[in-house]
């Protein structure tokens, strides 16, 4: 498993068409009357960039099983160390929903439980994004 505070964003994503579909479906499902600011717009496209990047970097991993960690709870998120600083919750949460609407991903929830042992939600990518990867190879 790859943790989702340990990725970071390519200078050019390999995957321009997927992050795309993603924060147009994000963009449409808020409702908003006006089109989202540009930094919203950023925001998202960098949330779409990590979790598919982060996907695809899962995917050609050597260790078993390929998925990605991503935290579904608010205290996850934010600038310590342990954290993840580079999105904040709601955007990733935006994305993660909208990825799982679209079935490009799907979402495992974690849980953790009174002895303090716990497991962290996982997103593994569908078959779609499975082949986009092999399609591009590795990297």
């Amino acid at each position: 498993m790859i943790p989702l505070r340990t990725v970071l964003p390519p200078e050019v994503s390999p995957f321009p068409s997927l992050v795309s579909k993603i924060t147009q479906c994000v963009a449409e499902k808020t409702g908003r009357k006006n089109r989202p600011s540009l930094k919203t717009e950023a925001k998202w496209r960098l949330a779409a960039t990590l979790l598919i990047d982060g996907l695809y970097q899962a995917h050609h991993s050597i260790h078993q099983p390929r998925f990605l960690g991503v935290p579904l709870h608010r205290s996850a998120y934010g600038s310590q160390s342990n954290r993840v600083d580079l999105v904040g919750f709601e955007v990733m949460m935006d994305i993660l929903k909208t990825a799982e609407s679209l079935g490009i991903a799907s979402i495992r929830k974690g849980f953790k439980r009174a002895d303090d042992d716990c497991e962290m939600s996982t997103v593994l990518p569908a078959q779609e994004l499975t082949d986009a990867f092999k399609a591009l190879g590795e990297v």
